[in-house]
């Protein structure tokens, strides 16, 4: 009985290190997961800054209120930089990035920047139009090549030849065929035929899913391939303001 116990004790000692040295290997993923965070934050940050600081912006809603976006990137700048290099900053960060992107799309929204996929070419002389901002380019997980910020609008024509994607689009017309106006005004929903802001299309998406219960299964996915059809009518970024 004793060799038995003894042998049930080795297993579990084995047990217990093998899940500590587990649990240790966990946590130094989750730091270096929050490291490479941190650094692609404050390229963002300084970016923000450099852009935010020639415009006139007083205050600008994110998720939890008011800020001013100088201040606000500021002070962040001094709590990333100061940070110790033990101390992780957890839910914390999800917060800073959360706010941090949301001062990004209000420059989309507002025509402060213009942003461009790159979806066959990369970023190098003659492959996009010049003017670009310098140091803006960024990695998106649905261009190849990542995306381009300009201060000023490109040409429907450049964005043509050079293969482009607008990741937000203020104003578009989306198009509808006879019979999806009719059913769609059967279930009191008016289709619009005339070129919309990204508002009115965001109130157009919310009533159609509201009203989709209303449709007989059918009719369901074609449905649902209108509401994409006007997502994918404001840039690869709407969807995020829905």
């Amino acid at each position: 009985m004793s060799k038995v116990s003894k042998l049930n004790s080795l297993d579990n000692f084995e047990k217990n290190f093998l899940f500590s040295l587990k649990k240790v290997e966990n946590i130094e993923i989750e730091i270096q997961q929050e490291i490479e965070i941190i650094k692609q934050l404050k390229k963002d940050i300084e970016y923000l800054l450099n852009v935010y600081s020639k415009i006139k912006v007083n205050n600008v809603r994110v998720k939890d209120g008011l800020i001013s976006p100088i201040d606000y990137l500021t002070s962040l700048t001094k709590i990333i930089t100061n940070k110790a290099s033990d101390t992780r900053l957890g839910k914390l960060l999800e917060e800073f990035v959360s706010n941090v992107s949301q001062l990004d799309r209000y420059l989309l929204i507002n025509k402060e920047l213009f942003r461009y996929g790159l979806k066959r070419r990369p970023l190098m002389p003659g492959a996009i139009p010049l003017g670009f901002i310098e140091d803006s380019w960024k990695v998106h997980p649905k261009f190849t090549f990542g995306t381009i910020d300009y201060v000023v609008a490109l040409s429907q024509q450049q964005v043509m030849d050079y293969e482009l994607t607008p990741l937000f689009v203020e104003k578009a017309t989306i198009k509808w065929c006879v019979p999806e106006v009719k059913k769609a005004l059967e279930i009191g929903i008016e289709l619009p035929t005339q070129k919309i802001d990204y508002q009115e299309a965001i109130i157009l998406v919310n009533k159609m899913k509201a009203a989709q219960h209303k449709l007989p299964s059918s009719l369901q996915k074609h449905w649902e391939s209108m509401i994409t059809r006007v997502v994918s009518g404001f840039g690869t970024e709407f969807e995020q303001l829905l």
